[in-house]
């Protein structure tokens, strides 16, 4: 459960340095709109899969 926890931080940790540089590097605009909802988008179904199993091993 510990172990899970831990790459759920890495997980959020990775999506915000790269919203980050999204931010900093693209132009505003739909562009980056659309850049930053996929990013989210990818980050919600990846950090989703953990918390399921973590959500599994605690019984809820």
């Amino acid at each position: 459960m510990q172990s899970l926890q831990s790459i759920l931080k890495q997980v959020d940790d990775e999506y915000e340095r790269e919203r980050e540089r999204l931010v900093r590097t693209l132009p505003d605009g739909r562009v980056k709109d659309r850049a930053l909802a996929m990013l989210k988008s990818r980050h919600l179904e990846r950090r989703g899969n953990y918390v399921r199993e973590l959500a599994a091993l605690q019984g809820t």
